[in-house]
């Protein structure tokens, strides 16, 4: 069975598995550390310096919590019921819940910012969950949302070399092009404001051109340090993941 395969419950189990062995989502390798300092930090730029009541969907062992500050008006939610006790450990100044982000149990206009990092390819109902944060935002409220690019550069080279598309990691129901992704969102009801790219990885995946350079883009601190200024060259539309800023009508 494949995680799209797989039911909301199934998928909670399977989490819960994963967050039990005190390594989900841990980051190994410098390019990944890179890479999700750069998304917080690009995250945290969006917010601005009045974020209001924030939700952080999809939130792990934490979320956005080392970023804000200790008196922000933070909810966080996962599927996860082991994720959410780490975190509730981890910042007991915030408050998180376990539930269902594309059902969420808030009144229409709780919030007046919803983080949603690296949660949407994860999704069986990417559509609805959109609609869902839309609904829990006041009108004007902010959604920050970040995700891979299935059109990233090195996707469009493999399709270019006659490969298939693949995702970045196992537990990605679908990941989305930047022109789908921000036709999804306008569609739910919000507005773009404004964009980035996150890093750049030409050779990522491909077969035969990915293992000669991958010590060079996983671990060379100075490659590192021109594929995330190149990812902020390029912006959302080739970069690894994209960063995208909306607004509720």
């Amino acid at each position: 069975m494949t995680y799209c395969e797989k039911t909301a419950e199934e998928i909670r189990e399977s989490m819960n598995s994963r967050y039990d062995t005190n390594t989900a989502y841990s980051l190994q390798l410098l390019w990944d550390i890179a890479r999700m300092e750069d998304l917080n930090q690009k995250t945290m730029a969006y917010l601005g310096d009045d974020p209001g009541r924030i939700l952080e969907v999809c939130c792990g062992q934490g979320g956005s919590a080392p970023y804000l500050d200790p008196l922000a008006d933070y909810t966080g939610i996962d599927i996860s019921d082991v994720a959410i006790a780490l975190a509730q450990q981890a910042f007991p100044e915030f408050s998180y819940q376990q539930g269902d982000v594309c059902q969420l149990d808030f009144e229409d206009g709780t919030f007046n910012t919803v983080i949603a990092k690296e949660a949407i390819e994860h999704l069986l109902e990417p559509d609805r969950a959109l609609k869902e944060w839309h609904r829990v935002l006041a009108p004007g409220g902010l959604l920050v949302l970040t995700t891979p690019n299935r059109d990233s550069l090195h996707l469009r080279i493999n399709r270019a070399l006659g490969h298939g598309d693949f995702l970045c990691s196992y537990d990605h129901v679908k990941e989305f092009t930047f022109s789908e992704m921000t036709a999804m969102m306008e569609s739910a009801g919000f507005s773009i404001e404004a964009s980035r790219g996150s890093f750049l990885m030409p050779y990522w995946g491909i077969p035969h051109v990915d293992g000669p350079v991958r010590y060079l883009t996983d671990q060379d601190p100075s490659v590192v340090e021109i594929l995330q200024d190149l990812g902020d060259k390029v912006g959302a539309d080739y970069g690894f993941c994209m960063v995208i800023k909306a607004r509720r009508r």
